[in-house]
């Protein structure tokens, strides 16, 4: 029985269209991700309030008689300056990709998420 065999012959415009589909491709791969989509999330008792953590700014919170000054910078969040008399959240490290800050006293917990959020404060 014969069966047909179709040939396929490959044109200019086949190869052009392969050719920016692969340069595509390629530059999608080794062009850098930013975490543009993360975000600084401070939760208090009153309160949630949302950042993003790749712009610079700082934040102050009055928390139960405290006073807390955040500050986003350089895709970290640290505490700056906390009127409690621990300063155990002062002297905690800048966080950039997980660990959380916390002022006990002032009821403060500062943490970083990726992806989503309900609202944005401004």
């Amino acid at each position: 029985m014969g069966e047909d065999i179709v040939a396929l012959k490959i044109k200019k415009g086949d190869v052009f269209a392969i050719f920016i589909v692969l340069v595509l491709a390629a530059a999608a791969f080794f062009i850098p991700m930013e975490k543009s989509g993360d975000k600084v999330n401070i939760k208090t008792d009153k309160a949630s309030y949302v950042y993003f953590l790749n712009e610079d700014r700082r934040i102050t919170l009055e928390e139960n008689g405290i006073s807390l000054t955040v500050v986003i910078e350089n895709g970290e969040v640290y505490v700056e300056n906390s009127t409690c008399r621990d300063g155990v959240c002062k002297k905690s490290s800048p966080i950039s990709d997980g660990g959380c800050i916390v002022c006990l006293p002032a009821h403060v917990v500062i943490q970083i998420s990726s992806g989503g959020a309900d609202a944005i404060a401004g």
